[in-house]
């Protein structure tokens, strides 16, 4: 009798701890082609973040994965355009980080979980934001958990949301500024948790009534991407970007390599060096410390009217003036070459011109053991053509000086 039971008894399967989501219900090949539209949507998405961070649509860096800079999302809000000059910035972060912090979890939810790993790599390797990727890790395991399939997918989108609202209120302050701007610099975040949900309600609230049928989520990236993209370029501009990353923060007269610098502390150095004593004695320099000090200064005063140290001399890092000129030059360089129309010229060749002009002033050397840079006048190589370019500079640049 037992055994008859037992026989009527039906077997049911243990169901698993991760689940699919409804779209996988559909056919695989239209399934296949909608969900790599959304990985391209969504990659595009990051590019255009490591853009408008960096100047440059790629920019990752393997050595320094483990940098706790690349922790610190706060300072997204200030680099580049800085939300407290432009606060539509606001809105350009706010959306982009919407779809970073959504999509794949909507991915999760509505697939599964194992497609949802290309856009969390896309995050931590196209947006090089690799701590944010880990915050969505999370979030992706836990909304195709069977656990939290609650009967809204709208409620179980919200609360899966939580690492990402964690990783966003430690992370996401800037650092280096007023108390005021400090709790300023968190409104991208806020924007961005409530574009995620925008954009979560609205493809789960169209989805409800298409049966999930793929491609919804493509879509609304596609258009959320868009809209940030006409945003930035109609209220901010890439070439404001540029402006911003290679030429304001450059101002030659506010780089402390080209302020005033004592060279006794490195010239005490380079005198007790063993090394360096072992070198001077072949060149007949003489043996006392005081004579062989006013000798070295006068060599360090000719090979600076040439813009050198002597190999002997052991200069410290703020002396090493010549490797910022050229690093400078190279940021004017860059936005000159690519904004040959922008309205912001006329700064970056008077911020050129200016650095040209910086020469090391040698008496200061001898009478004050100090390193002074004077531009009153250009160099004698480039008089004709700099001083030129000085007058214009200035000249336009008290025009825009409003911008600047």
């Amino acid at each position: 009798m037992d055994n008859k039971q037992t026989e009527k008894t039906p077997k049911t399967a243990a169901k698993s701890f991760m689940t699919v989501g409804p779209t996988l219900h559909y056919s695989h090949k239209n399934v296949q082609r909608c969900w790599l539209l959304a990985v391209l949507a969504f990659a595009v998405s990051c590019l255009f973040w490591s853009k408008i961070q960096t100047g440059s649509f790629w920019t990752f860096d393997f050595a320094a994965v483990t940098s706790p800079k690349l922790w610190r999302l706060g300072q997204a809000a200030i680099t580049g355009v800085s939300i407290f000059e432009y606060p539509w910035q606001i809105l350009v972060l706010g959306m982009l980080m919407g779809i970073l912090g959504i999509v794949p979890v909507l991915i999760s939810q509505l697939m599964s979980s194992r497609y949802s790993l290309p856009f969390i790599l896309a995050v931590a390797f196209l947006a090089n934001l690799p701590a944010f990727a880990i915050s969505l890790l999370l979030s992706c395991v836990a909304v195709a958990c069977r656990p939290l399939r609650f009967r809204s997918r709208f409620i179980a989108i919200a609360l899966c949301t939580a690492p990402q609202l964690a990783f966003w209120g430690y992370f996401g302050g800037a650092i280096g500024v007023e108390p005021i701007k400090w709790g300023f610099s968190f409104t991208p975040w806020i924007c961005a948790w409530l574009v995620g949900l925008a954009i979560a309600g609205l493809v789960l609230g169209i989805g409800h009534f298409t049966r999930y049928r793929p491609g919804l989520v493509w879509m609304f990236t596609s258009l959320v991407l868009l809209t940030t993209v006409v945003v930035f370029e109609v209220k901010i501009g890439f070439d404001e970007l540029d402006y911003q990353l290679y030429v304001a923060k450059n101002n030659p007269e506010q780089v402390s390599e080209f302020h005033d610098h004592s060279i006794t502390e490195a010239l005490d150095k380079t005198i007790t060096n063993p090394a360096v004593i072992k070198y001077l004695a072949g060149f007949f320099y003489p043996a006392e410390p005081i004579p062989l000090r006013a000798e070295l200064k006068r060599e360090i005063q000719i090979q600076l009217s040439q813009d050198r140290w002597p190999s002997w001399f052991v200069a410290t890092d703020e002396l090493k003036y010549q490797a910022k000129r050229q690093w400078l030059f190279e940021q004017y360089d860059l936005f000159i070459s690519r904004r040959a129309k922008s309205r912001r010229m006329p700064i970056a060749l008077y911020y050129k011109a200016l650095l040209r002009e910086y020469s090391p002033d040698v008496k200061a050397i001898e009478q004050k053991e100090e390193l002074h840079f004077y531009s009153d006048y250009p160099y004698e190589r480039s008089r004709e053509i700099r001083s030129e370019e000085r007058r214009v500079g200035k000249e336009c640049r008290s025009r825009w000086s409003p911008y600047h």
